[in-house]
């Protein structure tokens, strides 16, 4: 498999590195992680930023991709972002480039780009609900 550097020094093989050049549109970084839940059970659940679901990671280390409006039921949130501006800093931008690389979202999150333009990335109307409730 062949890597491309960036001038940060992080490696990434060409599928990544292409995904990556091409998130740079701030309304693109509306799909790439934000944050991650901690559900009861311990496995993290990485999402956007518009709060969909994105992975969920297991505490054995397996990952599944999760439907964008599947509820999540969790007991902690944090998130990757530094500011809330529609674009990310340097810093939050290698976090965000590493857990992409890492748990290989690209083709995940070029998916959700393509029902996006296309109207058909489902909203996540459950956490609108949660707060309702609350």
């Amino acid at each position: 498999m062949s890597t491309h550097a960036k001038p940060d020094g992080i490696w990434l093989d060409p599928e990544t590195a292409s995904f990556i050049r091409g998130i740079k549109k701030q309304a693109v970084w509306w799909l790439c992680p934000f944050g991650a839940w901690t559900e009861r059970n311990g496995s993290g659940v990485i999402f956007d930023r518009a709060y969909r679901p994105i992975i969920r990671v297991m505490r054995g280390g397996a990952t599944e991709i999760v439907p964008p409006d599947e509820f999540i039921s969790y007991r902690r949130q944090r998130y990757f972002h530094r500011g809330f501006g529609w674009s990310p800093d340097i810093e939050t931008r290698e976090i965000v480039t590493q857990i992409i690389a890492k748990y290989d979202l690209a083709p995940e999150l070029r998916r959700r780009r393509d029902l996006l333009r296309r109207g058909e990335l489902p909203r996540c109307d459950w956490l609108a609900q949660k707060k309702l409730a609350a």
